[in-house]
């Protein structure tokens, strides 16, 4: 017996508007065959390209959010959702206006080679997302490890009570938005929603510190504290447990992003201190080439947070020639940088071999 029932089956195609117009032939010719339409999606036609003017008074950040916005929608271009069954769909893939185009309509597989389907109850929230789309968000295979990240649940909406993985945490001027992730069709594509608001969802207790103003600041202070109980040797085998856990959670603050590039460069430079005190080299290396650039390559330090960033690559590192460069810039400017002035007194005392 064939295999009646219907399936979301989840498709690409390069032309948005052409696979629509061949899908309304299609349906047209089903219909006068006394056959049911078959129901499709399109995502791309969901999103409008977004523009701004070009007048001497033109915001810069609306700019920025209509690039952004043309950008997830050129990420959506290719996917096209259409229900039908095994039968139907292996018709439709096999009409000569498909097979003998110049574009095709393809399956998406999985990375077994697996065509892509999902039942109409996993596909359902997807349709009214889709439907009253007032949020960003893109499709991409689900190839990334995501195994050290925070999860949340979403608290409202159409995506109520689904469980997210957060990709990214960015504070903005006028607050905090995440980046969450969600894993679609037996977890083959991860559907990313941008700039999900912290109120609509459930955070964890551990991660609440991470969206305070202030949190960079008390990240730093917690970092040169640990720090100064390493090399001065001070605190009991309970403390130096307490500070490894204190290290292993901060460890998930990769997915951190600051909209002010100096925030975040300063930030980039204690996630590189925090590799540091956790011996976690595989981080080490990835973040040592970006504290590089702040601290201005291989040159002297020009200002003091250059010279703060030039102190972590010393204690990353242990290169003396960094050490000796941020003292001679504290020796002959006046140090006005608080977070330098705290860094120095252990940076002096730290001992290296051969120097």
């Amino acid at each position: 017996m064939p295999d009646d029932r219907q399936y979301w089956y989840v498709m690409t195609h390069l032309e948005p508007a052409l696979i629509d117009r061949q899908l309304q032939l299609e349906n047209a010719d089903r219909l006068s065959r006394g056959e049911s339409a078959l129901l499709y999606v399109i995502p791309f036609l969901y999103m409008l390209k977004a523009g701004v003017g070009k007048g001497a008074d033109e915001d810069v950040a609306d700019e920025k959010a209509a690039a952004d916005n043309n950008s997830l929608r050129s990420s959506l271009h290719g996917f096209v959702f259409i229900k039908a069954t095994p039968s139907e769909i292996r018709e439709l893939t096999g009409r000569e206006w498909n097979r003998q185009g110049r574009l095709h309509l393809y399956h998406y597989r999985t990375k077994s080679g697996l065509p892509i389907r999902a039942c109409q109850e996993e596909m359902q929230p997807l349709l009214s997302f889709f439907i009253e789309q007032h949020q960003r968000f893109s499709f991409t295979p689900y190839g990334e490890d995501l195994s050290s990240n925070e999860t949340v649940y979403i608290r409202r909406g159409i995506f109520k009570d689904y469980r997210a993985t957060v990709l990214e945490v960015r504070h903005l001027g006028s607050g905090v938005s995440l980046t969450l992730g969600i894993p679609l069709f037996n977890s083959e594509v991860l559907m990313k929603l941008y700039d999900y608001p912290v109120s609509e969802v459930e955070v964890p207790g551990r991660m609440e510190h991470l969206f305070e103003p202030q949190f960079v600041s008390a990240f730093e202070s917690d970092l040169l504290g640990i720090l100064r109980r390493r090399v001065l040797r001070h605190g009991s085998a309970a403390t130096l447990r307490e500070d490894l856990d204190r290290l292993n959670t901060y460890s998930l603050l990769h997915s951190l992003r600051f909209t002010d590039s100096a925030t975040h460069a300063h930030f980039q430079s204690l996630l590189l201190l925090c590799a540091t005190l956790r011996n976690d080299v595989r981080m080490k290396s990835r973040l040592i080439p970006s504290v590089m650039k702040t601290a201005g390559e291989s040159g002297p330090p020009t200002t003091d947070e250059s010279a703060f960033c030039m102190a972590v690559l010393f204690i990353a590192t242990r290169i003396v020639d960094y050490r000796r460069m941020v003292r001679d810039y504290c020796r002959t400017t006046a140090v006005t940088s608080e977070s330098l002035a705290s860094i120095m007194p252990l940076v002096k005392k730290m001992r290296v071999r051969g120097a």
